[in-house]
């Protein structure tokens, strides 16, 4: 996700070498990209129940937070931390995690 937070992302629009617009792609966002990564740590989140995984995750998250807090800016940010800190507080809680988990919600922000 580092090396994506400083990339340009590849436009939408396809065309061949002659320059004729060939293909409108669904574009790929860094908050797409986000969005999945944290819907799989949040899935995973969810249903691990062993501490010293649940550790890995904590600092893997961690980290993934404190990097995004030093390298984006904005919107995109605000989502990540937010998002972040949930994660981290259903790691931290086991209620939470529960009834997250029960509730059938992902922390990744998709159904």
């Amino acid at each position: 996700m580092a090396d994506l937070a400083r990339r340009d992302l590849p436009s939408r629009l396809r065309a061949d070498e002659d320059d004729p617009l060939r293909v409108i792609a669904h574009p790929a966002t860094f908050e797409s990209f986000i969005a999945r990564a944290f819907g799989a740590l949040g899935d995973v989140a969810l249903h691990c129940e062993y501490s010293g995984r649940i550790a890995c995750l904590v600092r893997q998250t961690s980290e993934f937070r404190e990097l995004s807090d030093t390298a984006l800016d904005g919107a995109c940010r605000n989502k990540v931390l937010i998002r972040a800190d949930d994660l981290l507080r259903a790691l931290a809680e086991l209620d939470y995690r529960r009834r997250l988990r029960d509730g059938n919600a992902l922390l990744g922000g998709t159904v």
